[in-house]
């Protein structure tokens, strides 16, 4: 789990390769952005470009809702991830794409 706003100032490629790892070497990503709940949010800075491709489940914690609305969220990541509810799609029901965000 990832607490960050990717407005990243280090070097991207090294940035880059290491999300690459922890996507590879865990049971998901779980990034959690601040600014992502702002209405016109975009991922556009290269530190949240560079990460998007390793990221499953991208979320905005801006407020008490959007900490509710990701609870939720992280209990069906939780089921799909550990094959409760088989054969639905216990994580997004087939509304956000596999890579997703959500808003509260």
């Amino acid at each position: 789990m990832v607490l960050s706003d990717g407005w990243d100032t280090g070097d991207i490629d090294l940035l880059e390769k290491s999300m690459e790892y922890i996507h590879r070497h865990s049971a998901g990503v779980i990034w959690l952005n601040p600014l992502a709940g702002r209405i016109d949010y975009q991922p556009r800075v290269q530190g949240m470009k560079a990460a998007m491709p390793y990221i499953d489940v991208f979320a905005p914690v801006h407020n008490v809702d959007s900490l509710r609305t990701l609870a939720r969220h992280l209990r069906a990541f939780r089921r799909k991830r550990v094959g409760l509810g088989a054969g639905s799609n216990a994580l997004n029901g087939g509304l956000f794409p596999t890579n997703y965000r959500f808003s509260s």
